[in-house]
């Protein structure tokens, strides 16, 4: 089959730095393409092997908007793009130098002007031959959505997407009597957080119905 290409999420920013991970629920590509454009409008290009799914683009410039082209290569063909943009971190001023008379405060991390959200647990509230509930908890802030990727039976990856209001969400089209192993991720302002993992088992199909 001909691979497809999933979504593409901006997961670290640094000064100089964009790290992006990216899906790919069916086949396989022999390799991507990451194509961007740098602080002068130049295009760059960068290629990353087929079997990797994040990498992370160097080299740029502070508190600058980058938008990412990527793209996959399958038996000479060209997929895509899905696009992402990201925004480099801005750069940190010096602190001045003080008077080291007094002893040096431990550094902690600059608290975020708005909490990061959490993923918390992931549970199985039910099973039936075709399906697995699960629910979850945020216990600190607000996710823009989520997905749940588990395997199907060809061993195929398999992603449903739930709004980032939702706290529960039924899986379909599931075999009986099987276990499945079921990962959540949040998405948060371009980054991705998790995933928190659980095993469910399906309902045996009973037979004489």
């Amino acid at each position: 089959p001909k691979p497809r290409l999933g979504e593409l999420t901006v997961t670290d920013a640094t000064p100089d730095s964009l790290s992006l991970s990216w899906t790919v629920p069916e086949g396989q590509f022999d390799q991507f393409v990451i194509q961007y454009k740098n602080g002068d409008g130049q295009p760059k290009v960068v290629r990353v092997p087929g079997y990797e799914d994040q990498v992370t683009i160097s080299g740029l410039e502070p508190d600058h908007k980058y938008k990412m082209n990527l793209y996959g290569i399958h038996s000479g063909q060209r997929v895509g793009p899905v696009s992402v943009t990201g925004v480099t971190a801005a750069d940190e001023e010096p602190p001045s130098p003080e008077p080291s008379t007094e002893a040096p405060e431990p550094t902690e991390a600059p608290e975020p002007t708005e909490e990061e959200p959490l993923l918390g647990e992931l549970t199985v509230t039910g099973s039936s031959p075709d399906s697995l509930s699960l629910s979850w908890t945020v216990p600190q802030g607000h996710f823009d959505s989520f997905t749940v990727q588990y395997k199907d039976s060809n061993g195929r990856p398999q992603v449903v997407r739930v709004g980032g209001q939702e706290r529960e969400a039924i899986v379909r089209d599931l075999d009986p009597g099987r276990k499945y192993k079921m990962n959540l991720y949040g998405f948060y302002e371009g980054s991705r957080v998790g995933p928190v993992s659980t095993v469910g088992v399906t309902g045996e199909c009973e037979l004489g119905l």
